[in-house]
């Protein structure tokens, strides 16, 4: 299922000194801590915890959501008080804190003003920015967003990596609307809806406009992997968990060419594969993977594929009620580290067994 990127990767798509740097960073050793257990998913950039979650002895952790923008809003100007409010809460209730840092649209405006390359694209989510309206990402490769990330994690690598409360960090900077590993990537025909199922505008052509400045999936993996050696030296202690999903890249091969078969709604469905096949061969003492989509009737092959060489988790899409049990269920029988559930169904007296359980399975494991 997975191609060794080695096989793959030719001296023409890799720059000699980035060669030297993935060969280094990447067998470095690891001393990741016990990361299992059933996670509280906060709201971006949350202010603090409600103490019906800290007192609840089968919460083992927050799962910190948090946006660049926020947490340096100007070039070198940090803040980071909700997110230390956060971490001080959780080490006085003996719970653990895992940190996802989304990049994508929430990167700030002066990294833009730096020179960083964006590429916009039509947002068709019901969350964040209207619907149709015009949005914009850094460009993955761009050497002006790729030092400001880096810098970034330096950062906050300086201020967290020794803190014992954080059980890991999420692996990101290669995002588009949200914090899971995306690009735009409709094609020009896709209509976009109001909540009332009326059309209000078509996307732009993704695809053909990626193709337009240089996208290939080559391109797109040697930025992951700068990416990842950013947090080789930011996070030599910590677990860095990727966040995918199965698709949601442009359907454009290793060099850029239209994938066989492609329609208006397809996706590379290799580029993450090829990620988690990085991951575990090169990263695998700090490398895990979670999906943001386990239902209970779904849960994603590749990351459960993965599951014996790396830890990984599972977050639901959204508050499940009375089907929360069997996904649940479906999670640990397929070696689920860790769990990452909505407050609502935390809240639900009718799930506290099975998440009861659910903590009674997982908590001590890494």
């Amino acid at each position: 299922m997975y191609r060794y990127f080695y096989i793959k990767l030719t001296l023409s798509s890799l720059p000699a000194t980035l060669i030297v740097v993935f060969l280094t960073l990447s067998a470095a050793p690891g001393s990741a801590a016990t990361i299992g257990g059933v996670y509280y998913l906060s709201s971006p950039n949350q202010s603090s915890i409600p103490d019906w979650v800290l007192n609840n002895p089968y919460v083992d952790g927050i799962a910190y959501r948090a946006t660049w923008s926020e947490l340096e809003p100007r070039d070198s100007g940090f803040r980071f008080s909700e997110l230390d409010n956060v971490l001080a809460q959780a080490r006085s209730s003996g719970k653990r804190v895992s940190l996802i840092v989304q990049a994508g649209h929430t990167t700030p405006a002066w990294v833009y003003e730096h020179g960083a390359a964006a590429y916009n694209f039509i947002w068709d989510q019901n969350y964040g920015a209207a619907l149709c309206s015009d949005a914009k990402i850094p460009i993955p490769w761009d050497p002006i967003f790729q030092a400001n990330w880096a810098s970034f994690l330096a950062t906050l690598g300086r201020r967290y990596d020794n803190n014992s409360t954080l059980a890991f960090i999420y692996l990101t900077g290669i995002n588009g609307s949200g914090a899971e590993m995306s690009l735009p990537a409709n094609n020009g025909k896709n209509p976009i809806y109001d909540a009332n199922g009326t059309v209000l505008c078509t996307s732009y052509n993704d695809t053909s406009r990626w193709r337009a400045i240089g996208y290939t999936r080559l391109r797109v993996e040697v930025a992951w992997i700068q990416i990842a050696n950013y947090y080789a030296a930011s996070f030599p202690r910590k677990r860095w968990i990727a966040p995918l999903v199965p698709g949601l890249f442009p359907p454009l091969d290793d060099w850029g060419n239209l994938l066989p078969g492609a329609t208006k709604r397809s996706v590379d469905k290799q580029l993450h594969k090829d990620v988690l096949s990085i991951g575990v061969t090169s990263y695998s003492a700090h490398f895990g993977a979670r999906n943001a989509g386990l239902t209970n009737k779904y849960i994603m092959d590749d990351i459960v594929d993965v599951s014996a060489y790396v830890p990984t988790g599972q977050q639901t899409p959204s508050p499940l009620g009375e089907k929360l049990p069997r996904a649940i269920n479906l999670a640990i029988e397929n070696n689920a580290v860790f769990l990452e559930l909505y407050p609502d169904d935390i809240a639900n007296p009718s799930l506290a067994a099975i998440i009861r359980y659910a903590h009674a399975m997982l908590y001590w494991k890494d």
